[in-house]
């Protein structure tokens, strides 16, 4: 299980999966650069996201450990779980709720929830 990331975290993570593996050195300039961080944030927050098992730091190289997509499913779920308690159908009526889906989207859904459909 994935634990909740900050929004810091996040925005850290997303820049490692651009680049990984990555050095931890190119990592402190970068988040110098971008997020005006200084040397030991940068790796405060390295150590943070390596006790949360996200992330592991091999001979000054840093990777992740999870996905993008599985981080988004965490934070989906815990939304849909907190927000709606855990209905998925409230969440997608209050989503759609003030939007017109495109075509695309419409047959991109409906092919999703087919796909998810249990008892097909």
């Amino acid at each position: 299980m994935v634990r909740k990331l900050s929004d810091a975290e996040y925005r850290f993570m997303e820049e490692i999966w651009l680049l990984e593996p990555v050095k931890s050195s190119v990592l402190v300039k970068l988040c110098q650069e971008k997020f005006g961080w200084k040397k030991s944030t940068t790796y405060t927050v390295i150590k943070n996201l390596i006790n949360k098992e996200v992330l592991v730091n091999e001979n000054t190289f840093v990777r992740t450990l999870v996905t993008k997509d599985h981080i988004a499913k965490a934070v989906g779920d815990e939304l849909v779980d907190k927000a709606f308690n855990g209905n998925v159908v409230d969440m997608f009526a209050a989503f759609l709720q003030d939007r017109k889906l495109t075509k695309e989207e419409y047959l991109k859904l409906d092919k999703m929830i087919n796909d998810a459909y249990k008892d097909k």
